[in-house]
């Protein structure tokens, strides 16, 4: 794999200019550091996890296995990084600026048509939504065998959470993301507002700890009792508190739109891939908060609180729509004032479209869930008067004073007592 690799890079990269500062060559440098730390993994679990697996000791092979795993995972996404990367050498006589560029040529006039036919399959995209549907379903399917009954609806919502990435990732979509700003922000706002609503309905943790068997053996820990670990784990709780969850999600779009990240995304297919993820799981972070249906770190916070967490997160999404409808200056300019598209508004014009788009539909699912939580807050209401009245009635029957009564009557008492005491202060002073 390793000689295949460095050919492969040798043919792409012809001079070392090009792997100091060529995207590409970067993107290989990246590769090559992954591969030399599973090499020296490999030799740390040879001369220190093996040994201690022999002596009994298997915590030292599970955390360099974790470790491994972890790198194998980062390596696969490097390699998808660099089959969607333009490299420097290869070109044909045909490759204009726009396929350097895209990585596939100009498309045509954004229609109704293109968006539904005009595909872009990216292996890693395009797998991982399909894996996680496969694995709820899974899940739904076991609980099902073993006679348990899972809500209908979330599994429904955890399908169209899914077809939500799906279309926003691989479709017409991926194809005049990088094209046109407008579409960009589409995508954002299903990624970032609308999947992660549908995925925390559909309570994927909770049908996770119902469906993973306990491990037999404690030294030999699972997938449950990792996934509880990290539920109740010391960075759970930290990115779970409101305040960093809101920064993460709502904060961090302007750190994206207004810096240089959003221009090296747009350059750069393993920091569209970051992108893509940070949307997601800011997004999917923020309402498990608001929603609270699964398990946390945290106890859930009163409806009156993710209310007001919900707003102000609809403003500070309103005002980066309307920092970008009003902005003079083009953002990324290295891209969209270079990318030679002779078709469709101009690129300020486009960008104005984009923070329209930002301000408008992005309050829509924001309005959903204030909606949702009033109802649960008055529906709570109302099952808290229900609960009092039911132990009023019982203080009744059993002839127990209520506890209400018995506060009232303590105020009145208390005041009645005062007004003794300053009944006969004058005559204390006589």
């Amino acid at each position: 794999v390793a000689r295949s690799g460095l050919v492969s890079a040798k043919v792409r990269l012809p001079t070392f200019h090009d792997v100091l500062t060529h995207p590409y060559g970067h993107v290989t440098l990246a590769k090559v550091a992954v591969l030399l730390a599973i090499a020296g993994v490999g030799l740390w679990q040879r001369r220190a996890a093996m040994p201690a697996l022999e002596r009994g000791e298997r915590r030292v092979f599970l955390r360099v296995a974790w470790i491994e795993i972890l790198l194998f995972a980062a390596a696969i996404g490097i390699a998808v990084a660099l089959a969607r990367s333009a490299a420097p050498a290869g070109k044909t006589e045909g490759d204009d600026l726009a396929t350097a560029m895209l990585g596939f040529p100009m498309p045509p006039p954004m229609t109704a048509v293109e968006l539904v036919w005009g595909w872009l399959p990216d292996p890693l995209l395009f797998v991982t939504p399909l894996a996680a549907a496969g694995c709820y379903l899974a899940g739904v399917w076991r609980l099902a065998r073993r006679g348990d009954a899972w809500p209908a609806y979330r599994t429904v919502c955890f399908l169209v959470g899914c077809a939500v990435v799906l279309l926003a990732t691989v479709s017409g979509m991926a194809r005049y993301g990088p094209v046109l700003f407008s579409m960009h922000m589409t995508q954002h706002l299903l990624l970032a507002m609308v999947a992660p609503i549908f995925l925390v309905l559909a309570a994927p943790f909770t049908l996770a700890l119902r469906v993973l068997r306990k491990s037999p053996d404690p030294a030999w820990p699972g997938p449950r009792e990792w996934l509880l670990a990290f539920l109740h784990s010391r960075y759970a709780k930290v990115i779970t508190h409101p305040v960093v969850a809101l920064c993460l999600y709502a904060l961090s779009m302007y750190a994206v739109y207004f810096t240089s990240f959003f221009q090296i995304a747009l350059r750069s297919h393993a920091a569209h891939l970051f992108m893509t993820f940070h949307f997601v799981a800011s997004g999917f972070l923020f309402f498990w908060l608001v929603l609270g249906i699964d398990p946390g770190p945290r106890r859930r916070l009163a409806p009156p609180l993710r209310i007001l967490l919900l707003l102000i997160s609809m403003a500070l999404h309103a005002f980066l729509g309307v920092a970008i409808m009003q902005s003079t200056s083009l953002l990324a300019p290295g891209w969209f004032s270079v990318l030679p598209r002779d078709w469709g508004p101009s690129p300020l014009e486009d960008q104005r479209i984009a923070g329209g788009i930002a301000w408008s539909f992005g309050e829509i699912p924001g309005l959903f869930i204030t909606i949702m939580l009033v109802r649960e807050w008055i529906a709570a209401d109302k099952r808290e008067q229900r609960r009092l009245d039911r132990a009023a009635e019982r203080a009744e029957t059993e002839g127990i004073e209520d506890a209400h009564i018995a506060y009232n009557r303590m105020l009145a008492q208390l005041a009645e007592e005062e007004r003794r005491l300053r009944e006969n202060r004058p005559a204390s002073h006589t």
